[in-house]
């Protein structure tokens, strides 16, 4: 662990010699110039990764979600279109609870498990509702 922080320090600090060497007046009056840099640089990597996972709001835990909103960023919560296949099985939501089908299909307009009974290509529920 010392050794891969002490890689990281150095390549931190080659970092802030090469900016300070083509931008001599970014904070020059600050005694922390290397602490700034340190903080921005941080969070220039972590950026990408930041916007990336805005895209999957519904990937979200509970205290990540707070985490970005502390740093300001807006996060919308919306339910995924496409449901993957690593989330199993789930209970068809039109058959009664005795029935208990398990399905992996959804209904393409809201996004609900429906069994082969009720699933056409939308689940009958939203086909009432579209049709009437």
């Amino acid at each position: 662990m010392k050794l891969f922080f002490n890689i990281l320090d150095i390549g931190a600090l080659a970092a802030f010699l090469v900016w300070t060497t083509k931008s001599p007046q970014w904070n020059e009056k600050k005694n922390y110039r290397r602490r700034l840099f340190l903080m921005e640089l941080g969070y220039d990597l972590v950026q990408s990764h930041l916007d990336r996972r805005r895209q999957q709001p519904h990937a979200f835990r509970q205290n990540v979600r707070i985490a970005i909103q502390a740093l300001g960023l807006t996060v919308t919560i919306s339910h995924p279109t496409i449901v993957s296949a690593s989330t199993g099985k789930q209970r068809c939501h039109i058959c009664p609870r005795e029935r208990d089908r398990k399905v992996n299909t959804h209904c393409s307009s809201c996004n609900a498990p429906c069994c082969p009974h009720h699933h056409t290509f939308i689940c009958t529920m939203c086909n009432e509702t579209l049709s009437g």
